[in-house]
């Protein structure tokens, strides 16, 4: 019905190739449905409503132009996603030297292999001191204990004491 149509470019209004008019057939409704082949593998084919397209020329060819409104999200994103990497690619690249120390920071390998013996003993040296700190603590905790024992056996030796003495004066009365 439309032959002219077929084999046709199809742009987006910003002048983005979408794909080919492959074919025109009519609905069963009487209206008339184009299929776009698309260049996205992710999205092969379009059908659309003939009416959406809109014919004009691009460089003496004639072309047919989707408005955005018209294009599926799913394309639109491939769209998008084609023109990102397209700016990421015209970017300029810069690269970055490594930062090189100067000479006078590079030092023997013995004066290392001294500096890390060093840094060994005292890191040593620290743990013997937490080492000997912990059985002080310790050794004060288990007196505290000790104490608290010895103070709750006194407690206990005054109560039954206490509790003798007041069984005598009941039993002694009596």
């Amino acid at each position: 019905m439309f032959p002219e149509m077929t084999n046709k470019k199809v742009l987006t209004e910003d002048n983005i190739e979408i794909g080919e008019i492959v074919e025109i057939r009519p609905t069963d409704l009487g209206s008339f449905v184009v299929k776009i082949q698309t260049r996205f593998q992710e999205y092969p084919s379009i059908e659309l409503p003939v009416t959406t397209l809109r014919k004009t020329e691009k460089d003496g060819d004639i072309v047919y132009i989707l408005p955005n409104a018209m294009i599926p999200i799913k394309l639109k994103m491939l769209i998008e996603a084609e023109k990102e990497e397209e700016k990421e690619a015209e970017a300029p690249q810069i690269l970055e030297a490594p930062e090189v120390p100067p000479l006078e920071q590079f030092q023997k390998k013995e004066e290392v292999e001294e500096e890390e013996k060093e840094e060994e003993k005292e890191v040593e040296e620290e743990i013997e001191e937490e080492e000997k700190e912990e059985a002080k603590v310790e050794e004060e905790v288990t007196k505290e204990e000790e104490e608290i024992e010895e103070k709750k056996e006194e407690e206990k030796k005054g109560f039954l004491q206490k509790l003798i003495e007041f069984i005598k004066k009941l039993f002694g009365k009596g």
